[in-house]
């Protein structure tokens, strides 16, 4: 069960003006998926009152399926996402 929206994910990391960071970061960290779980598993007793349960969460699910992370690298990788210059802020 996913308690989370990837293209909602998209969307605030492309308002944020990360967008091609975020992909390299994916595409970067891709083979390390597993290990990079277990160690936010291991730590997240430390981790829960910097990040909270929501965002603890979400990382949580989102490195425990490759296919989530396959997911939102699609959206970061649609035409209207990829841009060179910022998105305008409200």
């Amino acid at each position: 069960m996913k308690t989370y929206s990837i293209q909602g994910l998209a969307e605030k990391i492309h308002r944020a003006g990360l967008t091609q960071f975020a992909i390299f970061l994916l595409e970067a960290h891709r083979p390390l998926r597993g290990l990079l779980n277990q160690v936010c598993l291991a730590f997240s007793p430390l981790s829960l009152p910097l990040l909270g349960e929501a965002r603890q969460k979400l990382i949580l699910e989102l490195l425990n399926d490759d296919h989530s992370i396959e997911e939102l690298l699609q959206a970061l990788e649609k035409p209207g996402f990829v841009k060179s210059k910022k998105p305008e802020r409200r």
